[in-house]
């Protein structure tokens, strides 16, 4: 049980981590949010507002898509950057 690391240690080995990578996540969180806004203004009017098909794409946009980023961005986060 020595070789567990307190919250303390985890927050420190976390702050090494991050040392001059905050503003690199930042910008991709933006940039990803700015996508999917951009995707959402594009289709969007392709569909009647409180429809079956918009609420289907909103659907599919939302956890799909938003998942893929997600999934993407502490990918990045934890272990490229």
């Amino acid at each position: 049980m020595k070789n567990r690391l307190s919250l303390s240690d985890y927050r420190k080995k976390a702050r090494a981590s991050l040392a001059q990578q905050w503003g690199i996540n930042a910008w991709l969180v933006f940039l990803s949010m700015f996508i999917i806004g951009i995707i959402q203004m594009i289709f969007e009017p392709f569909f009647s507002s409180g429809s079956t098909q918009q609420q289907i794409f909103s659907f599919f946009l939302e956890n799909f898509l938003l998942f893929a980023f997600s999934y993407s961005l502490y990918y990045i986060a934890l272990v490229v950057v």
